[in-house]
């Protein structure tokens, strides 16, 4: 799992340096309550929350989700 991840890491930043990595998966983190849509944004508060707790993709809670959550974030934070 790990050798994958820093290869698709490596796909979309360039070369890695890591001095050390690992990964874990967390098994039964699954929400029993999900967000609607991909991520929240306060702009009164000047925060933002995403994860994979939303849901961005008819998936459901998967790192995918937290992905594209936190790409949806990005997005409102830089205005796109």
């Amino acid at each position: 799992m790990l050798p994958d991840l820093l290869a698709a890491a490596q796909d979309i930043l360039g070369p890695l340096d890591a001095a050390q990595a690992f990964a874990h998966r967390w098994r039964y983190s699954i929400p029993a309550v999900t967000a609607p849509g991909p991520c929240h944004w306060d702009a009164a508060l000047n925060l933002g929350w995403c994860g994979d707790w939303f849901t961005p993709d008819p998936h459901g809670p998967r790192v995918e989700s937290a992905l594209l959550s936190g790409w949806a974030l990005a997005r409102r934070l830089v205005g796109a």
